[in-house]
């Protein structure tokens, strides 16, 4: 009895830390395009719709086309760390081009390029982040609410 808790403990440690480190890179992201944004205003919108903010493309559409890519990662047979990388910047090509679409249906190719930076930078935080330490909740939870405070405060 006690192995078979002991293997579902582990299982959800496993399940606990690559949430984290997921965060942590995403919290790695948030924070380089909030000071990209503030050392240049409005380059982050000229990549994405007005309506879409940091927040939104980071955590809702570049923290989702993670998972399903390593979602794919998983299901395909092994693949090489170029191969992976690859996945990692066509999906997000695909994902943010096809999905910024303008007023008149026409899909945005700076869109694209922004999905493209945001999963490279999935793919580096994926490879990077990849011991437990402290610096994994300074990323995921620390970095992301000084750059909303000071997001909110001086924009």
């Amino acid at each position: 009895m006690s192995m078979q808790r002991h293997g579902r403990m582990a299982w959800r440690l496993e399940i606990g830390q690559y949430v984290l480190r997921k965060l942590a890179s995403a919290g790695l992201i948030y924070g380089l395009f909030s000071m990209a944004d503030s050392l240049a205003p409005g380059l982050f919108y000229s990549f994405t719709r007005e309506d879409v903010s940091i927040e939104q493309s980071v955590y809702a559409y570049g923290l989702i086309g993670a998972l399903i890519v390593d979602a794919l990662i998983v299901l395909l047979p092994k693949l090489r760390i170029d191969q992976e990388c690859a996945l990692y910047v066509s999906a997000g090509f695909v994902l943010f081009a096809c999905g910024g679409t303008n007023e008149a249906g026409e899909i945005s190719w700076l869109n694209g390029i922004l999905g493209l930076i945001m999963l490279a930078l999935f793919y580096i935080g994926r490879l990077r982040f990849r011991r437990e330490s402290f610096i994994l909740l300074i990323f995921a939870f620390i970095i992301p609410l000084i750059f909303m405070e000071w997001y909110s405060l001086f924009v």
